[in-house]
């Protein structure tokens, strides 16, 4: 995303308002991950930020302190002396401003307790590592209780109230929510499948093809989008967890698709392909409008949107 400019010396980079006169707490996070990880690549995928948003905050950093920060080369990512030094004071400063949250959070008295949230299966892996550290870190005696699901189950649990909020794909209806995180949906492809020798293919190119249907939570949007295409599946296989989809699709038995999240690391046998037109499937924090006013769910929104993926149109 290029800068946009408003006002005087304001500048906005991939959705984040970065000042030319003041540093930001987002700022700091984002070098202190790239110096932690040893890349922008790394850092965003930590931080569910773009990775050109991720470099472009850096240098406004650079800009502004009056020195270069990160040494970058084609082989590697690196902090400069200068840049460790600034790292760890921010490292600090961010630890000090969540001990600030915990404070307050204590003074409210949302400091104890547990908070059962249900999340979709396929978004364990992606956004609740961010939401839950980020959560423990600002209320650490107030517990978050787990439970996985599909879209359909936690939803459930949601509306009996067995959860007080929930990680579901969006929209839904009748829920207040908040977005975390797009995930863009790519191809899983035997390693010698003929759509290999794409680029990108298309989901109508993969409806044509015996498919694997993944039944951890975000098929519905699957179908959805697939039937816009004036097309169906052809579901040949159907499965509950990750790893049976690979096999199935390392064996040559069917075509698939996965959110980047969800992309294995052991690509043997396999092959990806974006999707094109480019698709998401959006995570977001829900709650019943009823219970949104209560001080827990209010701060575990907050956290919410301090790693929001949205951007402003």
């Amino acid at each position: 995303m290029n800068a946009v400019e408003w006002g005087s010396g304001a500048r906005c980079w991939d959705g984040w308002p970065l000042s030319s006169e003041r540093m930001t707490l987002e700022q700091l996070r984002m070098l202190v991950e790239v110096g932690a990880r040893g890349g922008f690549s790394r850092a965003a995928r930590a931080l569910q930020r773009s990775q050109p948003g991720v470099s472009q905050a850096v240098a406004a950093l650079e800009e502004e302190l009056g020195v270069t920060l990160v040494h970058r080369s084609r082989e590697k990512v690196e902090l400069t002396e200068v840049g460790q030094q600034v790292a760890l004071r921010a490292r600090a400063a961010l630890q000090a401003v969540e001990e600030i949250r915990a404070t307050a959070s204590a003074a409210r008295g949302i400091d104890r307790g547990t908070l059962r949230l249900g999340v979709l299966s396929s978004a364990v892996a992606t956004v609740l590592p961010g939401l839950a550290g980020l959560f423990a870190a600002r209320h650490p005696r107030l517990a978050l209780r787990v439970l996985r699901g599909s879209d359909e189950e936690v939803r459930a649990w949601l509306d009996e109230g067995k959860v007080e909020a929930a990680v579901l794909t969006l929209p839904v209806p009748r829920l207040v929510t908040r977005e975390l995180g797009r995930d863009a949906w790519w191809a899983v492809l035997p390693r010698l499948h003929p759509l290999g020798a794409r680029e990108a293919v298309t989901l109508a190119e993969l409806a044509a093809q015996p498919f694997v249907l993944c039944r951890g939570g975000c098929e519905v949007r699957l179908l959805e989008a697939v039937r816009t295409e004036g097309r169906t599946l052809d579901v040949r296989w159907e499965v509950r967890d990750l790893d049976s989809l690979l096999t199935l699709v390392r064996e040559g038995l069917g075509v698939s698709v996965l959110g980047a999240g969800a992309l294995p690391v052991d690509a043997r046998g396999l092959a990806f392909r974006p999707v094109v037109p480019e698709r998401f499937r959006i995570f977001g924090l829900a709650v019943r409008p009823e219970a949104s006013t209560r001080p827990p769910l209010q701060a575990l929104f907050s956290a919410a949107e301090s790693l929001s993926l949205a951007r402003p149109a």
